[in-house]
């Protein structure tokens, strides 16, 4: 019998190609996504008994399992169960309400990963120090989220954070999808320099937008502080090439976050703070040439 690794590397290589397969028959996204969908669901199965096929797995193979298998099925399983829900309820009336539709899913994904942000950023700066007991199964959660409840009704083919990562994998693909979508029906929100001879183009999130543009309006960095923030925002809307019109609404999510409300000034912030630590390093590294 082949190590657990193995064969599950084996199924996701089959897997990739049914999921492509099946949306491949269809030009529709609902009928895509549908598709998809169950070919996910039926992987999850063949997953779950590929698994039970193994008795005293070595620790780190369950982490690896729970961590990196097992995350590629779900994740495209919560995914496609997005895109699916997404079109059914899509709007049938103007543009605008279209645009306002996504943009309020947009804010939505924002929310969740504020929520879980702790997570979120261990997944993204790929930490390892609490596997142990994230993804090994029958481990206690000491930070029990919603899909940590699933974890009980199956403790064997779950572990206490293999559900979350699964689900903030797919949100973030989801968030491309729905920028994608956004774009084709509203392309002046991404490319407004039609109207305008700048050459830039903002290519942050429209909540990044706000965010610097609210810091410039309350720190009176305007006009000493004369300039309302409508004015603001249109005229530096236009030239990097961005329209948010819906910005109250972004800027009311942005209060709501709990954990780093202004994440945006934090990463302008770290970027030029490394940076001129970059440029003391090297010259302080630099040779000294002796006259």
């Amino acid at each position: 019998m082949q190590p657990l690794l193995t064969s599950s590397e084996s199924l996701l290589t089959e897997f990739h190609l049914k999921v492509s397969e099946a949306q491949s028959q269809f030009s529709d996204p609902l009928l895509g996504s549908e598709a998809a969908f169950k070919v996910c669901a039926e992987y999850l199965k063949k997953l779950k008994s590929l698994l039970r096929k193994f008795r005293n797995l070595p620790r780190e193979q369950e982490i690896y399992f729970f961590k990196e298998i097992k995350p590629i099925v779900m994740s495209e399983y919560i995914y496609h169960a997005l895109v699916y829900r997404l079109h059914y309820h899509w709007p049938m009336s103007s543009q605008k309400n279209q645009q306002y539709f996504l943009e309020r899913i947009l804010n939505k994904l924002g929310l969740f990963f504020d929520k879980y942000q702790k997570f979120y950023w261990y997944y993204r700066r790929n930490s390892s120090h609490r596997d142990n007991v994230y993804f090994v199964r029958w481990q206690r959660d000491p930070e029990p989220s919603f899909e940590y409840v699933f974890c009980h009704t199956d403790p064997s083919f779950n572990s206490p954070k293999d559900l979350l990562l699964s689900r903030i994998k797919a949100c973030i693909k989801f968030q491309d999808y729905l920028r994608d979508q956004l774009q084709q029906i509203s392309p002046s929100n991404f490319n407004y320099k039609s109207n305008s001879t700048s050459p830039l183009v903002w290519s942050e999130s429209i909540s990044a937008f706000v965010e610097l543009v609210y810091a410039l309006f309350l720190s009176n960095s305007v006009n000493n502080g004369k300039a309302d923030i409508k004015t603001i925002i249109a005229v530096l809307g236009k030239a990097l090439g961005i329209d948010p019109k819906y910005y109250y609404d972004s800027y009311r999510y942005i209060k709501m976050r709990k954990l780093d409300p202004v994440r945006y000034m934090d990463k302008l912030r770290f970027c030029l703070h490394q940076d001129i630590s970059k440029d003391r390093n090297d010259t302080n590294a630099s040779p000294q040439i002796e006259m």
